[in-house]
């Protein structure tokens, strides 16, 4: 295993940690994926609702 460090001015410049500067089309990425996985469904509003739950997930169950 290999581990490759850089110099955190590298991470202020990419805005990494600011949403508001992220490409809106990558966004739901993983609701993409998971979406036709729960429902079957590919479409906008499946994505959407898959989204939703991760949202709620990530910011109410990880600890």
């Amino acid at each position: 295993k290999e581990c490759f460090m850089h110099c955190g001015k590298a991470f202020i410049r990419s805005k990494l940690w600011q949403p508001e500067s992220w490409d809106s089309s990558t966004t739901s990425l993983g609701a993409r994926q998971l979406a036709p996985l729960l429902s079957g469904d590919a479409g906008d509003e499946s994505v959407q609702k898959t989204q939703e739950l991760l949202n709620k997930a990530y910011t109410d169950e990880l600890y």
